[in-house]
């Protein structure tokens, strides 16, 4: 259809045909010619092509950003890693120093621990001289004036009898004193063979004297200083079986406890500990084993 110009007539239009043409065989052949479908689909194709094209733009686009977003997170990814080796670095060197400083507390934890040890032995050896002092001086209070005379006058008229009778070389009279400071100066100066002699010869010419369980008691303090705990150990014993009511009975079940403490005989030396504490509980000894057995017990 086809409208005419200036007259509002419209006139029907004969349909497109395709334009003659000649082949090269000479016949003659039709070009088709695109109508208006043709065309709308054309147009659909461009519209979708520039969409499609735009899309693709925003795609790469995202892309981009993305790649972007990725290697940013990856440079960061190295960023932490070498912070984090840095860090498990210096936590090595803590941990190694820290060892370190804990061996070598250690090593002087067990020097002063030796030291405490040498101390506590030193301090037990003066403890036992002071006793030992003590033991003496109570001794020489006891004899009053009136017997330091009447001995000495006994003294003098056993010298003038011996005089007379022609003995110029009287007898020293043999005593559990004289004795006794004889064997205690020479274990005080490391003679242990001649102390053992000393204070064995107390025990067997005085047995009843007051000074027999002081006897009885450094005879074990005698093997105890040599080194000889099993020994020292059954004489430390016979000081509370013969002599239960003597003076030194706390002092030798404290060395009691001490010689099974070096046999290894730990559990043994608790209970001897235990047994000083109830029987004597305000001594100096019993003082001793409360802080042995707080610390092995």
């Amino acid at each position: 259809m086809r409208a005419v110009p200036g007259t509002g007539v419209v006139r029907a239009t004969a349909p497109v045909t395709a334009a003659p043409e000649r082949s090269w065989d000479g016949m003659r052949r039709v070009r088709p010619r695109m109508g208006k479908p043709w065309a709308v689909v054309a147009t659909a194709f461009l519209l979708v092509t520039s969409c499609n094209s735009k899309q693709l733009k925003q795609v790469q686009l995202d892309t981009a950003r993305l790649q972007d977003q990725v290697a940013t997170l990856e440079r960061s990814q190295e960023r932490l890693s070498a912070v984090v080796d840095s860090l498990s670095t210096l936590v090595e060197e803590q941990t190694r120093e820290v060892r370190n400083r804990r061996a070598s507390n250690q090593d002087r934890l067990t020097e002063v621990e030796r030291l405490l040890q040498a101390v506590q032995s030193e301090l037990d050896a003066a403890n036992a001289e002071i006793r030992e002092l003590k033991d003496r001086l109570r001794y020489e209070q006891g004899i009053s004036p009136g017997a330091a005379l009447a001995a000495g006058a006994a003294a003098g008229a056993a010298a003038g009898s011996a005089a007379a009778s022609g003995d110029t070389a009287p007898q020293t009279q043999v005593t559990p004193r004289s004795l006794y400071d004889a064997a205690y100066q020479d274990l005080t100066r490391g003679n242990h063979g001649l102390a053992l002699m000393g204070f064995e010869e107390v025990l067997s010419q005085f047995p009843e004297s007051e000074l027999a369980d002081n006897a009885q008691y450094w005879i074990g303090e005698t093997y105890y200083d040599q080194g000889n705990y099993e020994q020292a150990l059954s004489e430390f014993r016979k000081v509370p079986e013969q002599f239960s009511t003597g003076d030194k009975v706390p002092a030798a079940l404290l060395k009691t406890g001490f010689c099974l403490q070096h046999l290894g005989r730990n559990s043994d030396a608790c209970e001897v500990f235990e047994d000083l504490i109830r029987r004597f509980p305000g001594s100096e000894e019993a003082r001793l084993a409360q802080t042995k057995r707080s610390e092995n017990c």
